[in-house]
């Protein structure tokens, strides 16, 4: 499905970004009449989004998930209960720290975070929230973030956990999207110790 690169494999992390990109859109657009790659709108509660791109020794992790399910609304936080809600879920994203598990052989170390606010719906479309009506016209607030990663044994890097499932609310699904050295694939997972095989 994919060509080989005929310069090798060094490629900015920003060149797996976008393969990963075109992946996810290629896949969805093969694979649209099948169950595990059924297309969802963009915004749809309960699901998580994990794009997990692998190059040398850098991992790269993007989070695509619904702003109701990080911290409970999908509108700008008034409250104090929401604002700390709010706060907090910012906290633990820029941290990238016990999102993820990988083998502790891989010895693999937080980097960075590419992480900005969620657009917050505008007042009034709470209304609407709370009564579970969602239209396509409507806002939705989203959390999306970049993690990365360096690996000091990238090749002990034989699975990674979604521990952030433990951290959010009413998940039902997480997609995991990769690119790695060797292919290309999509798979789903429900726990946050199920283990996604990277190599």
């Amino acid at each position: 499905m994919s060509k080989k690169n005929d310069r090798g494999m060094k490629r900015p992390a920003t060149a797996w970004l976008a393969a990963l990109c075109v992946f996810i859109l290629c896949a969805c657009a093969a694979y649209a009449d099948a169950d595990e790659f059924e297309q969802h709108h963009a915004h749809e509660h309960g699901k998580v989004t994990l794009n997990v791109a692998i190059e040398g020794s850098t991992l790269l992790v993007e989070l695509d998930a619904p702003a109701i399910n990080v911290v409970g609304f999908e509108h700008a936080p008034r409250t104090k209960t929401e604002k700390a809600a709010a706060e907090q879920a910012t906290q633990l994203i820029r941290s990238g720290r016990s999102l993820l598990g990988f083998p502790p052989a891989a010895e693999c170390h937080f980097r960075r975070t590419d992480f900005t606010e969620p657009h917050w719906e505008a007042p009034g479309a709470e209304a609407a929230e709370a009564a579970g009506a969602h239209n396509d016209s409507e806002e939705h607030a989203d959390y999306d973030a970049k993690f990365t990663y360096q690996c000091d044994h990238p090749a002990a890097l034989a699975w990674l956990e979604p521990w952030l499932l433990a951290k959010l609310l009413n998940i039902t699904e997480v997609r995991v999207n990769l690119v790695t050295a060797t292919g290309q694939r999509s798979e789903s997972v429900t726990a946050p110790r199920a283990r996604v095989q990277l190599q």
